[in-house]
């Protein structure tokens, strides 16, 4: 599944909610929307396996993933 099914089947969800719940799915479809972007740039620029290793590690710093290991 893509990233764009996903966010119109929250945009439908998203539709139905009211108070937190609307809330928490606005703020998810958007976070999703971001990191479609960012994934998007920055394949477009790859053109070395350095650069795919670098981003997977700030990107694992960044989210906590490295640092819990």
């Amino acid at each position: 599944m893509r990233i764009r099914e996903i966010v119109e089947k929250l945009e439908a969800i998203e539709q139905c909610s009211n108070g937190e719940a609307l809330e928490l799915t606005t703020n998810l479809i958007d976070e999703l929307i971001q990191f479609d972007l960012k994934m998007n740039k920055f394949f477009q620029n790859v053109n070395a396996e350095e650069q795919i290793l670098k981003f997977l590690m700030e990107e694992g710093i960044e989210n906590g993933l490295i640092g819990k290991a």
